[in-house]
């Protein structure tokens, strides 16, 4: 029978699987994780003008990938 500690371990390394693929994608194109993003967003936003849809997109995306970020630590804590 699984216990809660297995089932926090799987998520959590499932978390930390998806960060590490999500890093390794950056850095093998040339870019660094979450800043590159930032910064191309932001030529983006200044070269097609500001749209508050692209702008929630974008926030949540960032917020989304902080929070597998907390939600692998949180769950190796468990």
């Amino acid at each position: 029978m699984l216990s809660c500690k297995r089932i926090c371990i799987f998520w959590g390394l499932m978390d930390l699987l998806y960060l590490i693929d999500f890093s390794y994608i950056k850095i093998s194109s040339g870019r660094i994780p979450f800043y590159s993003d930032i910064v191309l967003f932001n030529q983006m936003y200044a070269a097609y003008g500001e749209s508050l849809l692209a702008l929630a997109a974008f926030a949540l995306s960032l917020l989304l990938s902080a929070s597998v970020f907390l939600s692998a630590i949180l769950f190796f804590i468990q």
